[in-house]
């Protein structure tokens, strides 16, 4: 960037083209969102479990698929089974923000200092709630 087009973008008011009808629908939001997230449990076509495999879809969509593939190449290494999240995968991406897990050589996309054990639970937590309704 030149200085002076950094300089707009900082000071832009970029509110006005978040609610611009010009950008996309909220139903093109939502059928985007339903994309992203059918691509994202559709590549854990691997994990057998149901359940298992919409908390790998809920945390990838969170902390993105490579650190997650990280936990699970972590989990394998440290004995734990990769195909299943629940104290398995999830302890591993826990693991990610320390030194000691993220420098690892199976390691291939480094620290990771989210929350998508977290998120993956929580929401999953929701969605059987609103199933049971």
């Amino acid at each position: 960037f030149k200085q002076k087009t950094a300089y707009e973008i900082s000071t832009r008011d970029w509110s006005s083209d978040v609610c611009s009808s010009d950008l996309s629908t909220p139903q093109q939001q939502i059928n985007a969102g339903m994309r992203l997230l059918n691509a994202a449990y559709m590549s854990w076509r691997n994990i057998p479990n149901q359940e298992q495999r919409i908390k790998f879809t809920l945390a990838s969509y969170n902390a993105g698929k490579a650190h997650i593939d990280d936990a699970q190449r972590l989990a394998a290494k440290h004995g734990l089974n990769p195909l299943v999240w629940d104290n398995n995968v999830q302890l591993m991406v826990n693991n990610l923000s320390l030194s000691k897990y993220y420098t690892d050589e199976v390691v291939q996309f480094g620290a990771y200092h989210g929350q998508a054990d977290i998120y993956a639970n929580l929401v999953y937590q929701i969605y059987l709630s609103w199933k049971l309704q």
